[in-house]
């Protein structure tokens, strides 16, 4: 037997046929151009074999495949075997599908006589329906055989339904707690359970607190649900003024759903905030860019404070930095004239001679990073990103 022939990543995309009226969208595949376009162009090239001459004889015993009942976001395929009875060599394309998909290779392109491959149909439900039917048509060089409709039928079935798919803080105000709810609805007679729970960062686990109770009649109700969890995830008051971005992991008793892994960002915002050149508040980031190693780089900053603070009692201080070569201080607290603010310089210096290093990204290597500490409780830790590489 040769290598199987795939026909990959069908999507299902659509309104579904047949068996039932609901419609269904299947995990959507992106299918590599390249090799859509060649599996066209060869649809396109397949010449039927010559009748004066020996010929294929293609046979496919099972043309339709009911996979039965289906879990809602797992991925699974089916093999259906094409074999060349006939006497010539026999040759396959993919033509019209209701699906994307792309071709794979058969050794010379051609199926010896005697010999078998499998055509694969791969697919993952990403969408909830509660039935489905979607085709696949394979084109053959056999005069007698020139196409072969493949089917596959089944149901979708949702044992439990997570919403949202991540936690958002918005307009968290500092010295304020703020708290966000991750729903998990049971579709079956199933006790649900929270076994364990851990941040992707082990110290996030100071910064926020998780609870887990069982759903509300009204809740279960609304979605036709047996049964469900409330997970309430509390953002504490001393998170840093600043977006945050972390994962809170779940380990559940719940089948297909052993392990969930849930977003969760926000922003931080008080009436103590920085500006300046290069500062992009949306992100907390501080843009150096790249630095000549022989010239280093300095960035002057202010840390504006508003609420009638005294400027002589107001303090700032550097927890962190990351990477040690920074340089960070502050100058001399000043009252803004005409208000109730007070401003305080912040400098930011990558010295002269600082080994060539790369912070351009938040990917590999990362952004560097400092952290401040101040005497004001809506606003005792402050985090920026800083954005720079040294070259020689």
């Amino acid at each position: 037997m040769r290598n199987p022939l795939l026909l990959v990543g069908c999507v299902l995309i659509g309104s579904a046929v047949g068996i039932g009226s609901t419609a269904v969208q299947l995990g959507k595949f992106d299918p590599d151009q390249q090799d859509l376009l060649a599996a066209n162009v060869r649809v396109s090239q397949l010449e039927l074999a010559d009748k004066d001459g020996p010929l294929p004889k293609v046979v496919v015993e099972q043309v339709e495949y009911n996979f039965g009942s289906m879990e809602f976001g797992t991925s699974m395929s089916h093999d259906f075997a094409f074999r060349n009875d006939g006497e010539g060599p026999l040759e396959l394309a993919i033509g019209g599908t209701t699906c994307q998909c792309t071709l794979g290779k058969v050794t010379d392109g051609k199926i010896p006589p005697g010999e078998s491959v499998n055509v694969t149909l791969s697919w993952t439900a990403k969408e909830y329906s509660d039935h489905f039917r979607q085709s696949a048509r394979v084109y053959t060089n056999d005069p007698a055989r020139t196409q072969v409709e493949l089917t596959v039928v089944g149901r979708i079935t949702q044992q439990a339904e997570i919403s949202p798919q991540d936690l958002v803080f918005s307009d968290m105000r500092a010295g304020q707690s703020q708290t966000a709810q991750l729903n998990i609805w049971l579709y079956t007679d199933f006790e649900p359970e929270v076994l364990e729970h851990r941040f992707e960062d082990p110290a996030a686990s100071e910064q926020f607190e998780v609870r887990v109770q069982p759903m509300t009649s009204e809740q279960i109700e609304d979605r036709a649900a047996q049964g469900g969890l409330n997970v309430l995830v509390t953002a504490k008051d001393g998170l840093p003024i600043g977006s945050f971005n972390e994962v809170l992991h779940l380990t559940t008793n719940i089948p297909q759903r052993e392990e969930l892994a849930i977003p969760i960002r926000g922003q931080v915002t008080s009436d103590v905030f920085i500006y300046g050149g290069g500062w992009d508040g949306t992100r907390d980031l501080l843009n150096i860019g790249v630095v000549k190693q022989s010239e280093g780089a300095r960035r002057e900053l202010t840390i504006r404070v508003g609420g009638g603070e005294d400027p002589s009692e107001l303090g700032f201080e550097v927890e962190s930095v990351s990477p040690e070569a920074m340089r960070v201080s502050f100058g001399e607290p000043q009252a803004v004239s005409g208000s109730d603010a007070v401003k305080v310089p912040l400098i930011v210096e990558v010295p002269p001679g600082t080994h060539p290093v790369s912070h351009l990204s938040s990917g590999q290597g990362g952004y560097g990073e400092i952290v401040l500490r101040s005497n004001l409780d809506r606003a005792s830790r402050m985090r920026l990103q800083v954005r720079f590489a040294v070259e020689h």
